[in-house]
């Protein structure tokens, strides 16, 4: 984990969604992964944005997208952080910025540069941390075992809803939770071993 202090200046059923995608916009999938968004401690933006800057002037849209894609949509900026953080980075003489039609495109600053490259190893570890929560490979595989547990758990409720599942039958219930139970261990042992 990075450490804090580095430098130094509703449904029937939940979880319901559309399956056209590979998990990035699936809520339940962020939930499980914990990344509804990346914790980035105060004063921390500042350092992505002189990233997304290193090697072409750019206005604010555009880095909000640079940034996403570097992040493979894990992280992406909203325009109430960047603009007051590119204001306050304009102010620490990191950054500076020619108008056009009424746009600013930014670029560093010498200064701007130095900055960034003291914080190239936390920037490094905070990408690596992101990269590693977006593996397409992974949201793939999950996406599609989700909607298979999905499927058998829509067949149970809708088996109850038409009469052929009395879930006070107690020997019924048992024999779907000892199913549930014996596919979790088996997975979990696959696992382990």
């Amino acid at each position: 984990m990075r450490e804090h202090g580095r430098y130094n200046n509703s449904n029937q059923f939940p979880g319901r969604h559309h399956h056209g995608g590979h998990g990035r916009n699936n809520r339940w999938l962020s939930e499980l992964k914990g990344r509804r968004r990346p914790k980035i401690e105060k004063g921390e933006i500042r350092f992505i944005l002189l990233d997304a800057l290193k090697d072409k002037q750019m206005h604010g849209y555009e880095i909000m997208q640079s940034i996403g894609e570097k992040t493979g949509g894990v992280y992406k900026p909203s325009p109430g952080s960047v603009y007051p953080a590119l204001q306050m980075m304009e102010d620490m003489g990191l950054i500076t910025y020619e108008e056009s039609d009424n746009k600013k495109s930014y670029s560093l600053t010498e200064s701007g540069r130095a900055e960034l490259a003291s914080q190239r190893e936390f920037l490094d570890e905070l990408y690596s941390e992101m990269l590693v929560d977006s593996a397409p490979a992974v949201d793939a595989f999950l996406e599609e075992e989700h909607r298979k547990v999905e499927h058998m758990f829509r067949f149970i409720y809708t088996s109850f809803r038409n009469g052929k599942l009395n879930i006070e039958d107690d020997e019924s219930n048992r024999k779907i939770q000892s199913a549930v139970d014996t596919m979790t261990e088996q997975v979990k042992e696959i696992i382990n071993n």
